[in-house]
């Protein structure tokens, strides 16, 4: 069965009310013991036309329906939550409209397989995101971002969650200066080296950090520049092999009450 894109279409821009929609490009047809999962294409309609004619969105979730942000979203001026997820798309490269930056009320966004260009477009995409005043929360989700330079790569600066799983070479030295992070996943490139760069008096509101690398990455020095650090998860992925050494010297520089959860098991830090 296949949806009509344009009853749909009609459909949609009637719920003038709608307060969260999503819209998943693929849908499951049937399961049956003994049967393999049957899935279906989902033509969709027009996203331009959707969201100008539901201005009212507060939550909005493109589950493989776009790899981009097309010009109108400006309109939904009330929208807080918006997941891109780029699955089963033509591999375009993602863009943003610039008018994106007119949603001011969005608190968070979620960037999900899409395809970078380059390291230069995400650069221009992380400066058009720092336009979004409550914006607290970001996650970009694979896949691996390509080129290294990210130096010139500015975060915006309310973010309190902030999550980099597209195996990137190092931690962008934007991210440091984000006092108010208090959440942080860093999935590094396997063996690129050191993956924390020097740092300054920074995230200083680090409460709990998600390492896909080694945790003789979180040297001294990055344990200095964030004091309130206590809880780091650290994920193999069947990559990086850590060792039980490493772990203890890890949690031995932990204020008291951190703890370290890798692996499964858990690793507590007395209080007193």
């Amino acid at each position: 069965m296949r949806s009509q894109p344009l009853l749909l279409h009609r459909e949609l821009t009637k719920l003038g009310g709608l307060t969260s929609l999503t819209l998943c490009r693929r849908w499951q047809a049937c399961y049956n013991v003994g049967h393999t999962d049957e899935y279906a294409a989902v033509a969709m309609p027009n996203l331009t036309g959707v969201v100008t004619s539901l201005q009212g969105l507060h939550i909005l979730d493109l589950s493989g329906v776009a790899d981009s942000i097309p010009a109108g979203f400006s309109s939904l001026k009330q929208l807080r939550m918006l997941c891109i997820s780029g699955f089963d798309q033509d591999g375009a490269a993602f863009t943003i409209s610039p008018d994106f930056a007119a949603c001011s009320k969005l608190e968070s966004l979620v960037l999900d397989g899409l395809t970078w260009a380059s390291a230069d477009t995400f650069v221009q995409i992380c400066s058009t995101l720092c336009h979004l005043p409550a914006l607290s929360r970001l996650e970009v989700i694979g896949p691996d971002l390509p080129g290294t330079d990210l130096a010139a790569c500015s975060f915006n600066s309310n973010l309190v969650h902030l999550t980099l799983d597209c195996a990137l070479p190092l931690l962008p030295p934007g991210v440091l200066g984000l006092t108010k992070l208090t959440y942080l996943l860093f999935a590094q490139a396997e063996s690129t080296g050191s993956g924390v760069p020097a740092v300054g008096p920074y995230l200083q509101s680090l409460t709990d950090i998600t390492l896909w690398a080694s945790p003789s990455k979180l040297d001294s020095e990055f344990l200095a520049a964030a004091p309130k650090l206590l809880h780091v998860n650290l994920e193999e992925d069947g990559v990086i092999d850590i060792p039980n050494e490493a772990i203890k010297s890890l949690l031995g520089r932990l204020p008291a009450g951190g703890s370290i959860s890798w692996n499964d098991l858990d690793f507590d830090r007395p209080s007193s």
